[in-house]
């Protein structure tokens, strides 16, 4: 028999669980392939040994680890099949049994020289995603802590454009979301693939979701998450991965150092996994033909310039043609609140009693002088911020504000119609409605105006892909 550490290829465990091969060790703790003599199935054996290695802790996330697996019951998952105490002269300690899944891991796939399509990407991130939410919603979550390349396993079974079967394993650094609210944790995880916040001893179910986005980054890029230059705290991995711009932007917000701005769950990440299209790489967004909008997108950042109707010489010709008769319409409303205010006591009851009218007077005041057909609109959304502002002949002349990108929640595409409705004295009147792309948050609404319909739909679309947001019509 062949020495594997200090057990015995050939040796029977338990009168039962034949070892085969070790498959790892790390301090104080084996894994072996075995075969269960009962039952001729393969199976994983996992032992804690007794030692000057062994720590507390250690012995807490192996009992934890047999405790998690017994309450689980997925097909992406190892089954929990047994534990003993192991006892013998050479070596004393406790084993975990659990089922053998016969595919080799994505750090192997890596080694052997295979490389990952976006749709492949795609299609392994959505079936871990949904392992992730199995975990996630038991009570109280699981958290694996520990997910990269290496505890990812992939059968070599693919048919057409499938990538394969999935599988998550090593469950030894799993924690509960009640443990680490109650304060008992163990920091663990791999440097590279790790939430910045697993290093202060917190693990959430976002945690798990960082992990991801750093496994799917070494994927596409074939570089070890640590070996990529950081900014702020985040990966840059754009400039290597051949990635389409939505993609690059999900998995930016994967790996976003801040809990505040990555997904909350899993089932948001995938419901916005979903939304990508992988067809159009980093860098290859063109401009509309015989469009005026000017578009500047990048995987950080995009700025939409959609500008006025009017070039200046036109708009010369329009501001001469148009105020005279603004100011003939307004003339009367700004004479009588002049004329208001000079009488000191009964032009301010005047002004009291009418103020509803009078403020209504001034609100059409500022819509006569407003020039929305001189307007020039710029949007511009980073990775933290969209704003809108509006700029007539180049100077600023309304900001709408802006808002955090993360309460984004809609993406509209108004088609062009028009609308019935009644003034207020009972007469009808028709009112159309441009088309326009507009973005709504929790708080804020971001509408893009002066569009042609095949501008719109272009914007929309670009929109969507690069937000990684569905569009609603």
């Amino acid at each position: 028999m062949l020495q594997t550490g200090m057990l015995q290829t050939g040796q029977v465990l338990q009168d039962r669980y034949q070892i085969q091969q070790m498959l790892g060790k790390k301090p104080g703790r084996q894994t072996f392939q075995a075969l269960d003599r009962q039952t001729q199935q393969p199976v994983i054996l996992k032992l804690l040994i007794f030692g000057g290695d062994i720590e507390w802790d250690h012995f807490k996330l192996f009992e934890r680890e047999g405790q998690v697996l017994q309450s689980l019951e997925h097909p992406a998952i190892p089954k929990y099949l047994d534990t003993f105490e192991l006892d013998l002269p050479q070596c004393r300690g406790f084993v975990l049994v659990q089922s053998y899944i016969d595919a080799p891991s994505l750090q192997a796939h890596l080694q052997m020289g295979r490389t990952f399509s976006p749709q492949e990407l795609k299609q392994l991130a959505e079936s871990l995603l949904q392992i992730l939410i199995y975990l996630h919603q038991r009570h109280p979550a699981i958290v694996h802590r520990d997910l990269k390349p290496s505890n990812i396993l992939l059968s070599c079974e693919r048919s057409g454009h499938w990538v394969g079967q999935v599988y998550l394993i090593d469950f030894g650094s799993v924690q509960s979301a009640a443990a680490t609210r109650e304060g008992t944790f163990t920091v663990v995880g791999t440097y590279g693939y790790t939430a910045p916040e697993q290093f202060g001893g917190r693990a959430v179910p976002a945690s798990d979701l960082y992990s991801l986005g750093a496994t799917l980054i070494y994927l596409a890029t074939g570089r070890h998450p640590a070996e990529l230059p950081l900014q702020a705290g985040r990966i840059q991995f754009e400039a290597v991965a051949q990635l389409s711009s939505a993609f690059c932007q999900w998995l930016v917000r994967m790996v976003e150092p801040s809990l505040d701005r990555r997904f909350d769950s899993a089932q948001a990440a995938l419901t916005a996994l979903r939304a990508c299209k992988l067809d159009a790489p980093v860098g290859l967004h063109h401009q509309l033909d015989n469009s005026r909008i000017s578009l500047s997108i990048s995987p950080d950042q995009l700025q939409v310039v959609v500008p006025p109707k009017h070039n200046f010489f036109t708009a010369m010709r329009y501001l001469s043609g148009t105020t005279a008769l603004r100011m003939l319409k307004t003339l009367p409303i700004v004479l009588l609140v002049s004329l208001l205010l000079q009488l000191p006591i009964l032009g301010w009851f005047l002004l009291f009693g009418y103020r509803h009218q009078l403020l209504t007077a001034l609100s059409r005041i500022w819509q006569e002088y407003r020039f929305p057909e001189l307007r020039q609109l710029r949007l511009y959304i980073d990775q933290y911020e969209i704003s809108l502002i509006h700029e007539l002949l180049g100077v600023r002349v309304e900001f709408l504000g802006s808002a955090p990108r993360r309460e984004l929640v809609r993406l509209e595409r108004i088609q062009s119609h028009t609308v019935q409705a009644k003034k207020a004295t009972g007469e009808p009147f028709i009112s159309a409605i441009e088309p326009a792309v507009v973005l709504r948050t929790r708080h804020k609404t971001f509408e893009l105006k002066g569009l042609t319909e095949r501008e719109a739909d272009w914007l929309a679309e670009t929109l969507s892909e690069w937000l990684g947001l569905s569009l609603q019509q």
